[in-house]
Order: structure tokens, then C-alpha cells, then sequence
């Protein structure tokens, strides 16, 4: 009993000088663990700052680009808005210059259709009043009107390599009677009458109409059914003004 005391009063006693020890390592380890929750916070706090430094890294990197793109866009519609805004000035420029054009070629070619042989002697000459009237027409612009004055002028160029046949009243006589009428290209006119039995050819220098005899009048009512298609293709000896 004596020794169990005494072992007993050993362990008591050493417990007594340990648990102060196991506190203290029971509070270190607390610290410890508490100070590695913090360092663990302190890491993932580290961690998301710097991935959302590194977002406001990219966020400002194509911000920037961006903004370099928008400026180099904006730099190119200025550019393009300084050509448009010359172009429109030069533009301008040659619709005044145009308009007086116009009129002179209008003129001339009205001066062109006066002299000229008077075949589709109505026709032409509506045509050129009619280009009058459309140059001061507000309703159109200055290039349908400069191809409307085009069309006329490719019109009339067009005459001198075709042959053609019509009816209509004959040019400088006072007679509504319709006449059969040929053209040959430029160089020729001819009329017949609608009994084809009398007929004239045109004199340019004299600007009358000069009596056909008869073998003239066969050969321009031979030539007048060619020019429609209703006889195949044959060669005419047709009369020909000649200029002294």
C-alpha cells in the first residue's frame, strides 16, 4: 500500500507538471492552426486579387485596342467624309460648267437639224424641242438630261448608215398628203407620190425638191420596197445629188 501510494502520488505528481505543458501545446497548436486558416484566407484573398488584377489587365488591354481600332475608324470615316465632301465640291463644279454645255450642244444640234436633209423632218425636229423643255425641267437631274442630250446625238449619228421608208407629209410643201419617203442614209432623200407617179429627189444646195423622170421613179420604188423588206436584197441605180 506504502508503494502505491507512493506511485500514486509520483503520477499525481507529474501530471500536475504536465498538463500545464499539454495546455501550452494544446494553445500552441490553436494559434498554429488559426494562423494557417489566416495565411490559407490571406492566399485565396491573394489569389482572387490577383486574378481580378490580371482581368483589369486583359479588360484594359482590349479596352485599349479597342479605343485604337475606334480612333484608326474614326481617323478613316474623316478621311473618307473629306473626299466625299471634295468630290461634291468638284461635282458642283461641273454641273455649272455642264449646263451651258448643254444648251450649246442642244443648239447645235438643233442649227444641224435645220440644215440638214429634212427626212423625218417632224420627228427631229420634236425631238430637239423636246430637249428644250427638259433642260429646264427642275424635276430632273443634270445627268439625265446630258443623256437624254446623248441619246438624240447617238440618234442622229445613227442615220448616216441606214436606209429607211416612211409616210408622212412632205417636208417644205403646204400638201397634208401623205408621201412615200426614202432616205439613204445622209447622202440621198427621195419622195413618191401615193400613185408613185410622180416623185422628187432633195437638193441640198438649192433646198427644193427636183422632179424624178420616170426611170428614177422605178428605181426609188424598187429602193422603197427594199428598205421595207419586201424584196430580197438587189443592187439600184438611184440618183445622187452632186454640189457643183
Amino acid at each position: 500500500m506504502l508503494l502505491s501510494l507512493i506511485a500514486v502520488t509520483s503520477v499525481t505528481h507529474a501530471e500536475s507538471h504536465l498538463e500545464p505543458v499539454m495546455k501550452s501545446q494544446t494553445r500552441a497548436m490553436n494559434s498554429a492552426i488559426e494562423t494557417h486558416a489566416k495565411i490559407e484566407a490571406i492566399d485565396d484573398e491573394t489569389d482572387a486579387l490577383l486574378q481580378e488584377y490580371q482581368n483589369l489587365l486583359r479588360e484594359s488591354a482590349l479596352t485599349k485596342k479597342y479605343n485604337q481600332n475606334l480612333s484608326a475608324q474614326v481617323q478613316e470615316q474623316e478621311k473618307q467624309k473629306q473626299q466625299l465632301t471634295e468630290q461634291r465640291a468638284a461635282l458642283a463644279k461641273v454641273r455649272q460648267q455642264l449646263v451651258p454645255q448643254m444648251e450649246n450642244m442642244i443648239d447645235v444640234l438643233e442649227q444641224f437639224v435645220a440644215n440638214d436633209v429634212p427626212f423625218l423632218w417632224q420627228e427631229r425636229q420634236a425631238r430637239v424641242k423636246e430637249l428644250q423643255k427638259l433642260l429646264s425641267n427642275p424635276t430632273l437631274d443634270t445627268s439625265n438630261k446630258f443623256r437624254r442630250i446623248l441619246e438624240a446625238y447617238q440618234i442622229e449619228t445613227e442615220y448616216g448608215s441606214t436606209i429607211e421608208s416612211w409616210e408622212a407629209p412632205l417636208p417644205f410643201s403646204n400638201s397634208p398628203t401623205l408621201m412615200h419617203q426614202l432616205r439613204i442614209g445622209r447622202l440621198a432623200l427621195y419622195y413618191l407620190t401615193p400613185d408613185q407617179q410622180q416623185g422628187g429627189m432633195w437638193n441640198k444646195q438649192s433646198r427644193t425638191w427636183q422632179p424624178l423622170n420616170e426611170e428614177d421613179l422605178q428605181q426609188v420604188s424598187t429602193a422603197i420596197k427594199l428598205a421595207e423588206q419586201q424584196i430580197s436584197p438587189q443592187l439600184l441605180s438611184l440618183p445622187v445629188y452632186r454640189a457643183n
